[in-house]
């Protein structure tokens, strides 16, 4: 099954809200990189990614 995977700053925020509400939801948390002084979340989504209702 294709899928997206991304990264971002594990912290709630509006950027993981928008990503949740296409589909993405966590495969791993606290992932440290080392060029990245906080910690990362994993995220997946299956393709084609859902598209929120229009006026989010």
């Amino acid at each position: 099954e294709p899928r997206s995977i991304l990264s971002a700053i594990d912290t709630e925020s509006p950027a993981r809200g928008l990503y949740r509400s296409l589909g993405y939801q966590d495969l791993a948390r606290r992932v440290l990189f080392p060029s990245a002084p906080k910690p990362y979340a994993v995220m997946g989504a299956p393709l084609p990614l859902h598209r929120p209702p229009a006026g989010r």
